[in-house]
């Protein structure tokens, strides 16, 4: 999926959620730009470099801890190739908390990330004000 206001990166099952979020982002008028990694050792960081280069924002979903996880590399290796001028705002990421993993149904709805809160997370990185 192609798109101009921001990159959302992903692999795995976050791939479908980065995706099922820029469907419904759309919906608000915001064009993103789905980069599934498929591979991540090695990582090839060039699509990513590119797409944000064109968006100037980005997004990371990982599917696991936020701490030493596979979001933050990926920040880190993108951010390092790019000039400060070529980020329209600080990248993000949705990931896991850095927490034990639930057993119960209700926590684990706040645990595990969504669309709904990718959603979230772009509106607020693109900067569009949502009712």
């Amino acid at each position: 999926m192609f798109g101009d206001d921001i990159t959302i990166v992903a692999a795995s099952h976050s791939t479908l959620l980065a995706l099922d979020a820029a469907h419904k982002l759309s919906a608000d008028g915001i064009s993103a730009e789905v980069i599934d990694l498929r591979i991540t050792n090695p990582l090839r960081i060039q699509q990513v470099v590119a797409s944000v280069r064109k968006t100037g924002r980005l997004l990371v979903v990982d599917g696991s801890w936020r701490t030493c996880g596979l979001a933050g590399e990926v920040i880190a290796a993108t951010v390092e190739q790019l000039g400060p001028a070529e980020l329209r705002s600080t990248p993000r990421r949705i990931t896991l908390p850095d927490a034990p993993a639930p057993t119960s149904g209700p926590l684990e709805d706040l645990y595990y990330p969504s669309a709904a809160v990718l959603c979230d997370a772009a509106i607020d990185v693109v900067g569009v004000k949502h009712d």
